[in-house]
C-alpha cells in the first residue's frame, strides 16, 4: 500500500513539470533554484509596511505619470498617493506622531499636485520635489530595507538647484526634465 501511494505521488509530479511551459534551449534537468527575493521589512507593524508599499506604489505611478508629461495622468496619480497617505495615516492611529505628520504633508502636497491648473507641469513638478523627500523621509524613518526604492538625483533640476525622485528601478528617467535630459540623473541611496 505504501508503495503505491509513493507511485501516486510520483506520478502526479511527473506529470505536473511536464505540463510546464519550457523555454528554448532551456534544460530543467540543469536548472539552478532562482535566487529568493528579499522580503521589504520595516519597524512598523506588518499593515503598516503594506501601507507604506502602497504609498510607495502610488508614488511611482505619479513619477511615471511626469516622466510622460501627462497632466491627466499626473492628477490621477497624484490623487492616488493622496489617498495611500490617508490610509496609511488612519491606520497608523495615534502611534508614530513624526510619520504621522510628515503623512500629513504629503496628504497637503499630493492635493496641491492635483489643483494646479498649470498644464505644463513645470509648477506640478515643484509640488513633487516636496512630495518625493517627504516620501523617502518616511520611508527611511520607517527603516524600509529591502524595499527596491532607489533615492535618484538631478543635479540639473529646476536651474541647476538640482532634486531627488525615487523609483522603483535602478534606470534614470527623469520626472523634473523628462523632454530634454530623459537620462540625466544618478541613484544616491537605495533602500
Amino acid at each position: 500500500m505504501r508503495l503505491l501511494k509513493i507511485a501516486i505521488i510520483c506520478f502526479i509530479a511527473g506529470v505536473t513539470s511536464c505540463n510546464q511551459p519550457q523555454k528554448a534551449g532551456e534544460d530543467k534537468r540543469t536548472e539552478a533554484p532562482a535566487a529568493a527575493k528579499a522580503v521589504p521589512s520595516t519597524s512598523l507593524d506588518t499593515r503598516g509596511t503594506e501601507n507604506l508599499l502602497s504609498l510607495l506604489s502610488s508614488y511611482y505611478e505619479l513619477k511615471d505619470a511626469l516622466v510622460a508629461t501627462d497632466a491627466q495622468k499626473t492628477n490621477i496619480a497624484a490623487s492616488h498617493v493622496l489617498t495611500a497617505a490617508e490610509t496609511m495615516k488612519h491606520e497608523l492611529g495615534e502611534t508614530n506622531p513624526p510619520i504621522r505628520a510628515i503623512l500629513e504633508t504629503v496628504m497637503q502636497q499630493s492635493e496641491g499636485i492635483v489643483n494646479e491648473k498649470d498644464e505644463t507641469l513645470d509648477k506640478k513638478r515643484t509640488i513633487f520635489e516636496k512630495v518625493s523627500d517627504n516620501i523617502f523621509s518616511i520611508a527611511k524613518q520607517s527603516g524600509l530595507k529591502n524595499g527596491g526604492v532607489y533615492l535618484q538625483h538631478c543635479p540639473m533640476a529646476f536651474d541647476n538647484k538640482g532634486a531627488n525622485w525615487m523609483s522603483d528601478v535602478e534606470e534614470i528617467k527623469n520626472p523634473y526634465l523628462p523632454k530634454t535630459m530623459l537620462h540625466c540623473g544618478e541613484v544616491q541611496d537605495s533602500l
